[in-house]
């Protein structure tokens, strides 16, 4: 124990605040991706593949009013309010959503329940790092924040893990007992740190919701006004869209090999918890070397060239293994190269370029290109089915194209950075 103190630089009275948040999003995470490949898995072999990215887009309609509706709690609520009021309001959705497959869920309920798991997502990250950022200073984020944070790739790696490999000892019902069994020992863990949080009493500190799109007006001028953050935006947006497509079609795939929930989900699981312990090797021991000894260029070009790669592979002859593997590629290498190499584009930018543009780019950005992306791969998969076409070739190629435009602002920006950084 006092080794790891030591290599990570814990000091004096900090263990025990580390050691609560790491579990605390280990198990919000865990939960987390317990339950994802149930949803997706549920929402496919039940309502049909055309069901998926409408239910995706309205995903990204609900979580309007639910950031709006946490913003105003955090205003006036403390965290420890705001953490209960969760506990309560989720108990009860797991609960509801634990008899809905208890007794066999109808299309509605299937819906709400694709809902509830990404609102969870959502509302329980955004809370957590209220939650850490409330009770720690700019110091002790420095030292402190990569080994907390570490905590969602355990969960996330864990948690596929019991959804991929467990199946066979679980129904759907123990899966969402297990993810509501993890989220409240998360809960209860961080609620007793809060207990003696002095921080932690008063949500005054967090920006109202007015102020919240008054900064996002403010962050959309600033992007609009800046080639350079325009860029870095065109890359989130043609990575979400082409990360869409991918998860389409493994998905897509995933189905009409395996012709039950379960089997599909355990599958789902096997794969997200390969990719996710890849994920962490890739981040460990190759990550900074790619940038140290190739740069910022070669290491925003990996992820694309790859997934450009693997949708020609899906073009040529598409089946499971070639969509498991892009998929797979996605998993691993965005949360660990991709989206390092992408945070050190904003490096060269003063403060004001920062807390503007990125927090627009991040909140806003990412979202809308979620919803749209989705939008508009239902609207092609109709089209498609209209004419009687095959999706497979289709949406391969458009991803290509897609993944072109991405690698070429990728040059585009990388090249402008090397210049703001000489």
């Amino acid at each position: 124990m006092s080794f790891l103190k030591s290599f990570f630089d814990i000091r004096k009275n900090e263990a025990g605040r580390a050691a609560s948040m790491f579990l605390f999003f280990f198990c919000v995470i865990a939960a987390f991706w317990i339950l994802k490949p149930l949803r997706t898995s549920s929402i496919f072999k039940t309502l049909g593949p055309l069901s998926y990215p409408a239910t995706k887009f309205g995903t990204a309609l609900i979580l309007v009013p639910v950031v709006i509706a946490y913003s105003t709690l955090a205003v006036r609520l403390g965290r420890r309010q705001i953490l209960w009021l969760s506990g309560i309001v989720f108990s009860i959705g797991f609960g509801a959503a634990y008899f809905w497959f208890y007794r066999g869920p109808t299309a509605a309920e299937l819906v709400a329940f694709f809902f509830l798991v990404d609102v969870f997502n959502t509302v329980m990250v955004a809370l957590f790092w209220t939650i850490l950022n409330d009770m720690s200073g700019p110091e002790q984020a420095k030292r402190l924040y990569g080994l907390i944070g570490t905590g969602g790739l355990a969960g996330g790696l864990a948690g596929s893990s019991i959804s991929g490999w467990a199946v066979p000892w679980l129904s759907e019902c123990d899966l969402i007992l297990a993810a509501g069994v993890l989220f409240l020992a998360g809960a209860f863990i961080v609620g007793f740190l809060l207990n003696g949080s002095h921080r932690s009493g008063s949500g005054g500190d967090s920006p109202s919701p007015v102020e919240d799109w008054k900064n996002a007006g403010r962050g959309m001028s600033t992007v609009l006004k800046s080639p350079y953050l325009l860029g870095i935006a065109g890359i989130v947006i043609f990575y979400e869209t082409a990360s869409t497509v991918v998860d389409f079609q493994f998905n897509a795939y995933s189905s009409e090999v395996h012709p039950t929930v379960m089997s599909m989900a355990s599958y789902q699981g096997k794969v997200a918890s390969v990719a996710i312990a890849a994920g962490l090797i890739v981040q460990l021991f190759f990550t900074s070397f790619t940038m140290r000894r190739a740069g910022v260029v070669t290491a925003l070009l990996v992820l694309p060239v790859i997934l450009l790669a693997g949708s020609a592979g899906l073009a040529v002859g598409g089946d499971l293994a070639a969509g498991t593997l892009l998929f797979a590629a996605d998993g691993s290498l965005h949360y660990s190269i991709n989206q390092t190499s992408k945070e050190v584009l904003y490096t060269p930018l003063d403060r004001k370029q920062i807390f503007r543009g990125k927090a627009f780019i991040d909140m806003f950005t990412f979202r809308a290109a979620k919803g749209l992306s989705s939008l508009v791969l239902l609207a092609i998969l109709y089209l498609l089915k209209l004419s009687g076409r095959d999706p497979g070739f289709p949406l391969s190629v458009l991803n290509m194209l897609i993944i072109l435009v991405w690698i070429w602002i990728a040059v585009m920006t990388a090249r402008k950075y090397r210049e703001m950084t000489g």
